[in-house]
């Protein structure tokens, strides 16, 4: 996180649960590359300055939090409904394909002016650990 805010420019807050989930690495390589690319999103496309990404823990899922204060999704090919989440469809398709690949749920809430916060829930697998050991196959 330290090395994008620098190159980007864009300050970074992490929140982390007290405890580490248990994930297998290729899990949390699947969520690191959700946050490197909802990060680079916000900065390309939403000019954001800030960012908050915070990780949450529940015995049966984990959730990963993405919050940026840019403009949103603002270029018209976001359909956003009347809460302001995008239609699943026009979410970002490699952070679709990702969440997916981990058997999760996606969420995108934006408005314009106010940022973006995409949210991806993942389910607990078998012996207490998030997701199966698995890359995406592109």
């Amino acid at each position: 996180m330290t090395e994008f805010s620098t190159r980007e420019r864009l300050g970074v807050r992490i929140v982390r649960p007290d405890n580490d989930p248990e994930i297998t690495p290729a899990t949390a390589h699947d969520l690191t590359q959700i946050v490197r690319e909802a990060l680079r999103n916000a900065v390309r496309h939403g000019r954001a300055s800030q960012a908050v990404v915070k990780i949450s823990c529940r015995d049966s899922q984990l959730s990963l939090v993405v919050h940026d204060n840019g403009a949103g999704f603002t270029n018209g090919h976001g359909r956003v409904d009347a809460e302001g989440f995008l239609v699943p469809q026009a979410a970002p398709w490699s952070i679709r394909e990702r969440t997916a690949a981990l058997g999760g749920s996606l969420r995108v809430w934006t408005r314009p002016g106010r940022g973006a916060e995409i949210t991806v829930t993942i389910p607990a697998a078998a012996q207490g650990r998030y997701g199966a050991d698995r890359r995406m196959h592109a």
